[in-house]
């Protein structure tokens, strides 16, 4: 668990790094279905290279639903989660 620092760094990644890519879909009685097991990911260049589009298949580790799903994150996005709060 990373506290962060005790005078600068107050709140913002100081160790290891990391972060978990959700993916997950609501179902009708409001409980979300979670598919938590990555089993393959591609990558997809776009015209801004530092930005590619990740494309993620996930299985659910449950024993009552067994499926799976594509996630859909931009490079953008999971980076701006490494360079924001932890918190």
């Amino acid at each position: 668990n990373d506290d962060g620092g005790h005078c600068c760094l107050v709140n913002k990644w100081s160790t290891f790094l990391k972060a978990r890519l959700v993916c997950s879909v609501p179902g009708p009685d409001g409980i979300e279905t979670h598919f938590d097991e990555l089993q393959d990911v591609f990558i997809q260049q776009t015209q801004d290279t530092k930005n590619p589009v990740i494309y993620a298949v996930f299985s659910a580790s449950g024993s009552v639903f067994k499926g799976s799903a594509v996630c859909v994150y931009s490079m953008a996005d999971i980076r701006m989660v490494f360079n924001g709060p932890f918190a």
